[in-house]
């Protein structure tokens, strides 16, 4: 049976607020509850579920539907006796008094009537305000049960959509089908989206313990036997109005997962939400659980200035940092403490696996298949391959792999060691651009960056960030290149999307903490730990590829090479391709796509680039003006084709001196800038 209790607690906040006038009705209304029983046990299902901050339990009789619209209106809580999630103890909600069977009798059913229910609705928007309700909790919150949240978060039956059986166990993803959700379900679906960056329907439908899939730890990382006095571990997660159910998740995985023994604490940061459901409901939920704590900040902070308050209430010898939408596998903390306690200048980072947005699949990454962080010179982060030498120099599969950087979002540290690196960049506001600042300070100050294989935690990779970036990243991203990378701002400079001179700031400061710690050069760093990215100064070619006989240029259009006509205006609504040939890198490239050749058809195509030569390998003749492919031995040509809107198409043929549509010119010349190539050449050290 269900059982509604004001309580002298909302009582007194009622008459506190000036609606004493409003308590006869709710007392009746509570009255009225009290004597509406059912008479069929089975009209109460265990399937409660959360709409807003209160649970319910599912229903299809008349009175509890009229129960939950009082509810909101009292800010009292229904629970119910049952419990899907048999892990956990029930914990009654405060203001909650149970009713056994055998105490309960059968009265008539007693419908409760529009109109009071209407006074009831006007009555509960004449208290709780939309700007109210975006600042704080309206009056006296009633605590929250762990089994009730895993119960209402797992089994959310998002207005009546009840999920499959097992949704999500063994990392497997709910695949939606929006043809047989009702308009209400669908509009909860995309707020979902717009509200998180992810399908919250889905989170919603999915076990805070979910299983993940058993290959997650190969036999090579279970095999391994870490030391028995590894440093414990403090784990700061950092959120703004986040999914409940997301956020919640992250946390059990961690507790789950963890040996207690080295996890210290788990220090939840938010970042001034406004969301309800993050307030005290998830005050009173976190303190049964044990080592977790919410830090609140008293203003909009951003990532990188909520991860050092979340900093100062460290305790453990190590500091582990999480994005709050994450799923830890087992296993996956004491490969990370065990390469920090060999070195505490070992910075490392785990094994990344993508979590789908839409259907929350967990989409395992293979160990003969892993990537590392790189960046591009607007200095965003990105990923490669780990690269062939990278791969020489490492013995075994699970042995820890160099990155060059890092994203940023998970990452485990000593924290004296984070200290004596200085932390964060101060003057860098939100987000972006404190990662690479990062990752450039471990290499470039005698510390290395490492992607621990053995570690396996998933993460939500959604459309957007919540954090309003606005003009910070451009700041972020100068002050950046003004400490960090000498000379070669100049590539960055260059970028008039990215730089902004006036953004810079005093970074005085942070220029003193490099020479205090005595760093290397930026050309130091790449030439040891980056030496595969080449430098706009080693451009042998650059620029827009043409034909001047048919006045045509080779573009880059959905992934193809195409041919456009210089003088057709329309076609140059777009930016025009420009591509790079690197000294020692004989590829043509733009981004991460390379060309290459069909062999069964002599198309020059475009291909992810894969760095091992073969059918991406090219020569250019700057006095004939051709293109060479290496491997085939061929050039080149511009080849009619009626089919093609165009007319032309790009093609491999017998090379030609005297075929006007083999002669290529490139409309740029080679940047000026440092390298650290041509340094070495000249017999200058590169420190």
């Amino acid at each position: 049976m269900l059982e509604l209790d004001i309580g002298s607690k909302h009582s007194d906040y009622l008459t506190k607020k000036g609606y004493r006038r409003h308590l006869p009705h709710i007392s009746r209304f509570s009255q009225r509850i009290r004597s509406a029983t059912t008479d069929r046990e089975e009209s109460i299902t265990d399937n409660p579920f959360v709409y807003g901050n209160i649970v319910y339990a599912h229903s299809t009789s008349k009175t509890e539907k009229n129960t939950k619209a009082l509810t909101n209106a009292s800010r009292a809580t229904i629970d119910t006796e049952h419990s899907l999630d048999k892990r956990t103890e029930h914990t009654s909600w405060s203001n909650i008094r149970h009713v056994d069977t055998h105490e309960r009798r059968s009265t008539d059913h007693k419908d409760i009537p529009p109109q009071q229910i209407a006074r009831t609705e006007r009555f509960r928007q004449s208290t709780v305000s939309k700007q109210e309700r975006k600042k704080s909790l309206v009056g006296p919150t009633p605590s929250i049960s762990k089994s009730n949240v895993d119960n209402a978060v797992v089994h959310n039956a998002n207005l009546g959509w009840k999920p499959p059986p097992n949704a999500g166990e063994n990392g497997t993803g709910v695949a939606m089908v929006t043809s047989q959700l009702i308009r209400e379900q669908l509009i909860q679906m995309e707020d979902g989206y717009k509200k998180y960056g992810f399908n919250e329907f889905v989170s919603n439908a999915i076990s805070l313990h979910r299983s993940l899939p058993p290959r997650y730890n190969e036999q090579e990382c279970r095999s391994i036997q870490y030391r028995s006095d590894l440093p414990d571990a403090s784990v700061v997660i950092i959120f703004y109005n986040e999914a409940l159910s997301a956020l919640l998740r992250t946390v059990h995985s961690v507790l789950d997962r963890s040996p207690p023994h080295l996890l210290r604490q788990v220090v939840l940061v938010d970042d001034f939400s406004n969301l309800a459901d993050l307030g005290a409901p998830l005050d009173d939920y976190v303190s049964r659980l044990g080592k977790v704590s919410v830090v609140r900040a008293t203003s909009r902070e951003g990532l990188i200035r909520a991860r050092l308050l979340g900093l100062r209430h460290v305790t453990a010898t190590t500091v582990v940092f999480l994005d709050s939408h994450c799923e830890c596998a087992e296993g996956w903390l004491e490969p990370l403490l065990s390469r920090i306690a060999e070195n505490a200048s070992h910075v490392v980072v785990p094994r990344i696996h993508s979590i789908d947005s839409k259907t929350f699949e967990y989409k395992q990454t293979n160990l003969d298949k892993l990537y590392v962080g790189t960046f591009q010179w607007n200095l965003l982060f990105s990923w490669m391959p780990v690269q062939p030498a990278e791969k020489r120099r490492r013995k075994s599969s699970v042995d820890p792999v160099r990155s060059p950087t890092m994203a940023g979002g998970l990452f485990a540290i000593d924290r004296d060691y984070f200290y004596k690196l200085g932390t964060y960049d101060p003057g860098m506001k939100i987000w972006g651009g404190e990662n690479l600042e990062l990752s450039f300070k471990i290499w470039m100050c005698d510390g290395t960056l490492e992607m621990i294989p053995c570690s396996n935690v998933g993460h939500v990779f959604r459309s957007r960030s919540p954090y309003g970036s606005g003009n910070n990243i451009a700041t972020n991203l100068a002050r950046l290149a003004a400490v960090w990378l000498d000379d070669y701002r100049v590539y960055f400079e260059q970028d008039k999307f990215s730089y902004k001179p006036e953004n810079v700031g005093d970074v005085s400061e942070r220029q003193e903490l490099r020479r205090r710690l005595k760093c290397h050069s930026f050309g130091w760093y790449m030439k040891h730990v980056l030496p595969e990215k080449y430098l706009p100064a080693d451009l042998v070619a650059h620029g827009q590829i043409t034909n001047k006989l048919y006045n045509v240029t080779i573009n880059m259009f959905a992934g193809n090479l195409s041919v456009t006509i210089i003088n057709d205006e329309k076609r140059f609504s777009y930016m025009p391709t420009e591509w790079s040939m690197y000294i020692g890198q004989a590829t043509i490239f733009r981004g991460d796509y390379c060309w290459d050749a069909d062999q069964a058809t002599a198309a020059v195509v475009l291909q992810k680039c894969h760095d091992n030569g073969g059918s991406q390998t090219w020569t250019y003749f700057p006095g004939l003006q051709r293109l060479h492919h290496l491997s085939s031995g061929r050039c080149v040509q511009l080849a009619e084709d009626a089919k093609l809107a165009q007319g032309f198409k790009v093609v491999l043929s017998l090379c030609n001196h005297g075929n006007p549509s083999q002669r290529w010119l490139w409309d740029k010349s080679p940047v000026l800038g440092p390298s650290w190539r041509k340094d070495e050449a000249a017999g200058i050290p590169v420190l």
